[in-house]
């Protein structure tokens, strides 16, 4: 068994078969959104000397790849925040999470409480990709001025990754007697082997 199997089998064991399984989705998805998070910052965000490397190593590139990662988490912001059945389908969504705590009424209503708190802050994501991510909406294309988005600023996205991590974190503490730290999680051969390479061939550059 490998040590993911050990940990989702931790998380059934502790939370119970349905609660756990749940939570341990969520959480592999929410741990995904980070590390993106983290290589966007570490790329586009850490300081102005960073961003004039990429812009002359590879000016387009990265400009889509920035575009992209934004987007990408955004998206799983939704996805993470969204209604718990959608057209008759089921979602993969924090709103599952309070139906399936059984026998601890004062857990319930403080999880319940985070998820409304998440799904509110996480309303401008909702707002980016039913107009231009997931939809191209025919109003917001013809006059954007007429029908702007919401303001989508990092510190926005970060507030919603925290918001979702805060409930997840919320069961983990209280039937594992641990928290996972999201914003900290290390994953080699990520944005740092890249720029690192990407130096060390300016510096090499006649």
């Amino acid at each position: 068994m490998s040590n993911r199997d050990e940990l989702k089998a931790g998380c059934i064991q502790s939370m119970g078969e349905d609660l756990g399984s749940v939570y341990w989705a969520l959480n592999e998805h929410a741990a995904d959104l980070w590390l993106t998070w983290r290589q966007y910052k570490h790329l586009f965000s850490s300081d102005e000397h960073t961003v004039q490397l990429l812009n002359e190593s590879a000016p387009l590139l990265f400009s889509i790849i920035q575009r992209q990662f934004s987007d990408s988490v955004i998206m799983g912001i939704s996805r993470l925040t969204d209604n718990r059945e959608i057209y008759g389908k089921y979602n993969l969504t924090i709103k599952v999470l309070p139906e399936k705590i059984q026998n601890a009424p004062e857990l319930q209503a403080e999880v319940s409480r985070l998820c409304n708190k998440a799904t509110e802050d996480a309303g401008f994501a909702r707002n980016h990709r039913t107009k231009r991510i997931a939809h191209n909406d025919l109003k917001y294309i013809l006059d954007r001025t007429a029908n702007p988005l919401q303001t989508a600023t990092r510190d926005k996205i970060e507030t919603c990754l925290e918001s979702i991590c805060e409930v997840l974190n919320k069961l983990s503490s209280h039937y594992r007697k641990t928290t996972v730290l999201y914003d900290k999680i290390v994953v080699d051969g990520g944005s740092g082997q890249l720029l690192s390479r990407l130096k060390k061939a300016a510096q090499a550059a006649p």
